[in-house]
């Protein structure tokens, strides 16, 4: 097996690195993205999941808590924001930094999280489940079942507009055990 040395002049690096720093790789660098948060009923947002996505399909995402400022550095030219945050409805903007005008040393976009309507509760449905208090509600609406791991609890649901406006019912399965029967009903 031969190796074959190629040897290049400390000069000659230089130049190539230089020629590389000057014009990239063909992706333009852009500064910073700042995305200021604020709220439809102006509450301090506890914890924010962040996903970015690019058209070429990278995918980056930044978990943020207690802030109303996100910072992206090294933005995609062109990309999808999802923000999710609990309490908070979930939703995706496009965001192209060549329309958005650069102020100080970063691009900034202002997006605002829209607050979720109250669960509904009912003898026959609830609408979504506390944190502190989930875990009893789910339960309540429940039917134990047998699988393949042991005993479980199972809860049939029914998402209403899907394509629109949805809404989840999370069914009491003991009150309705046909979800056909349910959903006629309601």
């Amino acid at each position: 097996m031969k190796f074959i040395y190629i040897r290049i002049s400390s000069l000659a690096l230089l130049f190539v690195i230089f020629l590389f720093t000057l014009f990239g790789c063909g992706e333009k660098s852009y500064p910073d993205l700042k995305i200021i948060l604020t709220t439809s009923d102006n509450d301090l947002i506890g914890e924010v999941s962040v996903v970015a996505a690019s058209n070429n399909g990278d995918v980056r995402e930044f978990l943020y808590a207690g802030t109303k400022e996100i910072f992206i550095d090294n933005p995609y030219s062109d990309m999808d924001i999802t923000l999710r945050a609990r309490g908070y409805k979930f939703f995706t903007v496009n965001v192209n930094l060549d329309e958005l005008k650069q102020e100080e040393s970063c691009y900034k976009k202002e997006l605002t999280l829209e607050k979720l309507q109250p669960f509904i509760k009912s003898d026959d449905f609830v609408t979504g489940f506390k944190s502190d208090t989930g875990p009893d509600a789910f339960k309540s609406l429940a039917f134990k079942t047998d699988t393949s791991i042991g005993k479980a609890y199972a809860v049939k649901f029914y998402i209403k507009d899907v394509d629109d406006n949805p809404t989840v019912y999370f069914i009491n399965s003991k009150k309705h055990p046909i979800h056909f029967d349910f959903v006629k009903t309601f």
